[in-house]
């Protein structure tokens, strides 16, 4: 799917917010320095989905298998502007607008 250039792929900020979080915790580690990352999806081909107030209140309105803050955005940004959520997530993976990667 991210091969196809008949897809349009986007990178949400709340992405890189949870992956910045991780970083920082401990949780995560990456390969090369956290502020490669923005260049790096642009590079990939990748566009920019920032967050927005509508984004954010949309979260109200999605219904979800757990109470993950990141995921929650991710499915309402999906909503708010038509777009598939590429996730290894099984719980997410049954949702309307996810595809299991």
């Amino acid at each position: 799917m991210l091969e196809d250039p008949g897809n349009e792929c986007w990178f949400s900020s709340a992405s890189a917010w949870e992956l910045a979080i991780k970083v920082q915790l401990g949780k995560y580690r990456l390969k090369y320095p956290l502020a490669d990352l923005e260049g790096a999806v642009a590079e990939a081909g990748f566009k920019n989905l920032p967050v927005s107030v509508r984004h954010a209140l949309a979260i109200e309105r999605v219904d979800t298998p757990h109470a993950d803050p990141f995921d929650r955005l991710l499915l309402a940004q999906c909503q708010i502007e038509t777009l598939r959520l590429l996730t290894a997530d099984k719980l997410l993976a049954d949702l309307p607008v996810a595809v299991r990667a």
